[in-house]
This record gives C-alpha cells, sequence and structure tokens, in this order.
C-alpha cells in the first residue's frame, strides 16, 4: 500500500519535469509521471489569479458529494508550496478514444451531468465550502455580467453594440427567475471526459466547480466538440431524466454562452495578455448570439 499524503511538492515538481505533458491549460497543466512507482496523473498550477483563477484541485470539496453513477478518478494527494504553486495527484486512467457519434455516449454524458445536478445547495459560488454569495439567481448572474462588462475593452463594446449587451440582462431575469441552484463541474468539454477501457465515462478536472444553474454546464457543447445534432441528442435526454422544460432550457444555455464568451474573452485579453485580434472567435459568436 503506497502513502500519499506526504507527498512534497519537490517530489511532484521532480516527476512533472521527468513525465509527460499530457495538455497545457490556460490555469493549469497535466502531466501523466511514474511517482513512487505507480503511473499517475498531476495536475500544476501555472496561473494564480484571485479573479478568474478557480479552487485548485476542488476535487477535495466535491467528490464528497457526488452519488456513485458520478465516475471520477481518486485524489491522491495535495500539496503546495510558495507564490502559488501547487499540485494535485489522481489515480491514472487508460484512456480510450470517445466516438461522441455513438447514442450511447450522447446519452452517457446527459445521465452524468443529472446526476451531478441532483446536488443542490442554498447558496451560489465556489464549491469549496466557503460561504455563498446568496439563494437568489438572477441578481447574481446580473452582477457577473455587469462585472465582465466593465472589464470588457471598449472596441468590443463598439463592435457589438453596447445595448444588445445590456439587453442581455433582461432577458436573464425573465429566463432565471426560481431557477435552483445546483452543483455544476463548470468545464464540462471533450478534454474533460475519459472514457477508460472498459467504456465508462469519467468526469475529470474539477478546478472550475461552482453552485450555479444546470444550464451553464452546457456552455461549451458547442465550442470545438458536439455537432448540432449531437447536442440536441444530449439534451433530450436530459429533459427525460429532469424533467424540464427544452425549449426554455435552450433559451438559458444561449443566455448563459454569451456570459461564457464575454468573461473567456477577458480572462485570455487580461491574464494571458492576448490582443484583441487574436479574440475573433468569441467575438463572432458574441455577436451571433446576442439579438438584433
Amino acid at each position: 500500500m503506497i502513502a500519499w499524503s506526504d507527498v512534497t511538492v519537490a517530489e511532484a515538481e521532480r516527476a512533472c519535469a521527468e513525465g509527460r505533458l499530457i495538455t497545457a491549460g490556460p490555469l493549469n497543466n497535466t502531466y501523466g509521471v511514474t511517482l513512487r512507482g505507480r503511473p499517475v496523473f498531476i495536475r500544476h498550477r501555472v496561473v494564480h489569479d484571485l479573479e478568474y483563477g478557480q479552487t485548485f484541485a476542488a476535487e477535495r470539496f466535491v467528490y464528497g458529494l457526488l452519488g456513485p453513477s458520478v465516475n471520477v478518478p481518486r485524489l491522491l494527494f495535495f500539496c503546495e508550496g510558495g507564490e502559488g504553486s501547487a499540485y494535485a495527484g489522481f489515480e491514472y486512467l487508460v484512456e480510450e478514444p470517445t466516438d461522441w457519434s455513438a447514442p450511447s455516449s450522447l446519452t452517457g454524458l446527459a445521465t452524468v451531468l443529472a446526476a451531478v445536478h441532483e446536488v443542490t445547495d442554498q447558496h451560489l459560488g465556489n464549491a469549496d465550502g466557503g460561504v455563498g454569495a446568496g439563494t437568489d439567481v438572477v441578481p447574481f448572474l446580473r452582477d457577473l455580467f455587469e462585472n465582465e462588462l466593465q472589464r470588457a475593452p471598449r472596441m468590443l463594446l463598439r463592435e457589438v453594440g453596447d445595448d444588445r449587451l445590456r439587453g442581455w440582462i433582461g432577458e436573464t431575469e425573465a429566463l432565471f427567475e426560481g431557477e435552483p441552484v445546483t452543483l455544476c463541474h463548470g468545464d464540462v468539454r471533450d478534454a474533460n471526459i475519459v472514457t477508460d477501457q472498459a467504456g465508462r465515462n469519467w468526469l475529470v478536472d474539477w478546478e472550475a466547480a461552482r453552485f450555479r444553474v444546470p444550464a451553464a454546464d452546457f456552455n461549451q457543447m458547442h465550442y470545438d466538440w458536439l455537432t448540432a445534432s449531437q447536442e440536441k441528442a444530449v439534451l433530450e435526454h436530459y429533459m427525460e431524466l429532469t424533467g424540464r422544460d427544452l425549449n426554455l432550457f435552450v433559451r438559458q444555455i444561449r443566455s448563459l454562452r454569451i456570459l461564457w464568451h464575454l468573461r473567456t474573452m477577458n480572462f485570455y485579453l487580461l491574464v494571458h495578455h492576448q490582443s484583441f485580434t487574436q479574440q475573433h472567435r468569441h467575438r463572432r459568436l458574441l455577436n451571433e448570439l446576442l439579438p438584433c
């Protein structure tokens, strides 16, 4: 039996240097390493930003909330050093490519998300055990949107129209009044759904886990991942499982995608110092999503 609780920052750092970089993310890098004679995934925090940062190794807080139908890799250790440096180690999964053209993959995704959204809370905010931001979804979303509008470059407001952006707020009030607060993974995309050799789906990388509204977990399905017909299949099965109204839910997703594109663009502009012209896809999709 291998002990993991005493893994040090120096040990994790050395393992990453000698291991294989799997993904280089905007906030964290993931490595496949050998540590203490065992294959392990290690996530290393590379950007520690208080405004756009996430709850590093949020698995520490989330795993205890999830039911048995949600497959998650075991968290082996967490360690952090100075200047925001932190490492988290997870059991190693041997991955197989996920066939998103297969109906079973799409219904499986809907089933996992429905199970995650069964976890409810009284407060919006991070899933780290802290005190949340209240229970009223509409003012919470309005404040998020207003904050991102304040950070957005003036060029964007001129390009897509300040009136169109602010019109989103009124729409949001009608769409989310009385919406329940549930646990959300926060970063549901192809790279964070792992299929193992037995054909089981695992939901990994819970850094962005939040108590939000369920539609927030559908933000990225349109973005370099599922086709429109595949997304429709996921939504229809999700509706069957949850009893939600498809029309309303699709409108909620569209509304939150506006916020997601705006927030993601601001993150790359302000934290990674990319240029405004590099954000052409987010700008184009904002234009398409916003009402005329």
